[in-house]
């Protein structure tokens, strides 16, 4: 609604200057005196600045509107990692299946309202923090370790289809696990930032030798010469 009000007071602008152009053009035809020229033009410029005032008003609402969904969905995925992070027993979330659904749609509201932010710079904001909130997923539901053992989800596989309370622990919901571990993967069409950054270049490997890291010369020192010994290999 705001971006449609923005739009029609743009449209009034234009028409405004559209009217002092043409009543410009007119009084310089007709060499018209200029107390007329004040009278036809004072209105068309307070008309004008009323326009311009409200133009600015409804960009003010609409960013406004933007950041409150922005710092809502942000809001949003840090919550849905402290579900589960405090819920954490030895560094592993409780497989409680209220926790992982609660989970789950929070991430899901977060990135519903996310669709509703319109400013850019908002847009980039979110897109960090999705990246940041994601490799804290990652960690915490040990992605690379394989993540946790089959009876972790549900202590049978009956169990995912027919709840016996008092005898088998509820399974957790396959489509909050959807959610949450679809959140931990990297987006296949998002570029790695730092797929630009170029590689050490000899010269800062040498000022290592004085002004350190010492360590991180040495390791990759032996980089550079494990490549070089396989390179001749082949």
């Amino acid at each position: 609604m705001t971006r449609v009000l923005l739009k029609i007071a743009l449209t009034i602008v234009i028409v405004d200057l559209i009217g002092i152009a043409y009543a410009v053009g007119s009084i310089i035809l007709c060499e018209n005196s200029i107390d007329s020229a004040l009278k036809l033009l004072s209105p068309l410029l307070v008309l004008l600045g009323g326009t311009v005032a409200l133009a600015t008003l409804l960009t003010n609402i609409s960013r406004n509107n933007s950041k409150d969904y922005l710092d809502k969905a942000v809001t949003l995925i840090e919550r849905a990692y402290n579900v589960l992070a405090e819920s954490s027993e030895n560094g592993i979330p409780k497989n409680d299946r209220v926790i992982w659904l609660t989970c789950a749609r929070m991430i899901k509201s977060s990135q519903n309202l996310s669709k509703k932010i319109t400013e850019k710079s908002h847009k980039d904001i979110y897109f960090e923090q999705t990246r940041y909130w994601r490799s804290r997923f990652y960690e915490l539901l040990k992605i690379k370790e394989g993540s946790f053992p089959p009876e972790y989800y549900a202590e049978s596989t009956k169990s995912v289809f027919i709840n016996r309370p008092g005898v088998e622990r509820e399974s957790l919901d396959v489509t909050s696990l959807a959610v949450i571990y679809r959140f931990t993967q990297w987006p296949e069409e998002e570029k790695d930032p730092i797929d630009d950054v170029p590689k050490f270049t000899k010269a800062e490997i040498e000022r290592m030798r004085l002004l350190g890291p010492k360590g991180l010369r040495e390791h990759l020192q032996r980089i550079e010469e494990f490549l070089v010994q396989n390179v001749n290999k082949k």
